[in-house]
Formats: structure tokens, sequence, C-alpha cells
């Protein structure tokens, strides 16, 4: 059974304060082997203001994902995007598959790393 994660690596001082919100739905849930799935994943920024930089989505190999774009999401913008993944050996055996979504929210040097799971 693979487990998927959307991992989010923001510029930030505090999760509790993160304005963004992540989504994912799969066409299928539980992986015995691999195969092509749906994804759809949509960012929302719940927060009062505007982010300061662009939202980059990746692919689990590390690609960008071309068609969601690069957007600068004001306070309550969404961007979603679906598309197909190919579940790969390696994935099953790590039991995870994992989107990262890469953003600023201020000039800092800090790094926070958030692993919200699909069971």
């Amino acid at each position: 059974m693979v487990c998927v994660a959307l991992c989010c690596l923001c510029v930030a001082a505090l999760a509790a304060t993160d304005p963004l919100k992540f989504s994912m739905e799969l066409s299928q849930n539980k992986f015995t082997t691999t195969q092509s799935i749906t994804v759809s994943i949509t960012v929302s920024n719940t927060g009062e203001e505007d982010l300061p930089g662009p939202v980059t989505l990746y692919y689990p190999n590390g690609q960008p994902v071309e068609e969601f774009g690069s957007p600068t999401l004001a306070a309550g913008a969404s961007q979603s995007w679906s598309g197909n993944w190919d579940v790969t050996q390696k994935q099953l055996e790590a039991g995870k598959i994992t989107f990262k979504v890469k953003y600023s929210m201020y000039n800092l040097s800090l790094i926070h790393i958030s692993e919200p799971t699909r069971p």
C-alpha cells in the first residue's frame, strides 16, 4: 500500500501562520502495483495578504508541473491542476508518493517543511 503526500517547502517562521492550504484527490488511494493514476491538486491562499512570490508545484521526480504555472496567489485565490502520474516501483517500495509545493511567504532564511499525508 502506498501513502500519498503533498509536501510543501516554504520560507516561513511558523507553520501555524502558514496561509496556504492544500487538497489532493486521486483516482484511487491504494496501490499494490505500478500504474497510472489521475491526481488533482488545489493550492489556496487562505491568508489575508497576497503571497510575495510565485507558487510552484513539482512532480515526485522533482520536475516542475508546467501546466500549474507559477502563479502569485492573492489573498483568497486558488490554483488547481489535474493530470496523470505513473506510480513507480521505487514509490511502491517507499510507501509514498510526494508532490511538492514551493513558495515564499517572507524574506527570511528559515525553511519550513510540512508533509500532509493522505492514507
